[in-house]
């Protein structure tokens, strides 16, 4: 539960932020060939299981990692919910739990800021 709440407070704390910058990006175009570009979206590499990218990181693509990672997680969840199989266990829960993931990198990058 505690990691249900740090989870809302950091996706309320972005989308303020957010909220707050005067400038806008289409992110409509498609954010999975988007994904590769951002470095923030990346699937981490290396020793431990993978490590954030901080020294090809930069500041200015916190937003746009949020914002692309949002509208990910959106299209994972509409996926599931319009998912023409039966409701299961591991299609509906365990699936939920694997969306996001790259909207919980980004995340990872915009708490360290």
């Amino acid at each position: 539960m505690k990691n249900l709440l740090q989870k809302g407070l950091v996706f309320i704390s972005a989308t303020l932020l957010l909220a707050s910058c005067g400038e806008e990006k289409n992110t409509e175009a498609n954010p999975e060939s988007e994904m590769t570009e951002n470095v923030l979206l990346q699937e981490w590499t290396g020793p431990y299981g993978g490590v954030p990218a901080f020294d090809k990181m930069q500041l200015k693509d916190i937003k746009e990692a949020v914002t692309l990672g949002m509208d990910m997680k959106l299209k994972e969840i509409d996926a599931i919910a319009n998912n023409p199989e039966p409701a299961t266990f591991e299609n509906t829960i365990v699936e939920m739990e694997r969306s996001g993931a790259a909207l919980d990198r980004a995340f990872n990058y915009y708490g360290i800021f």
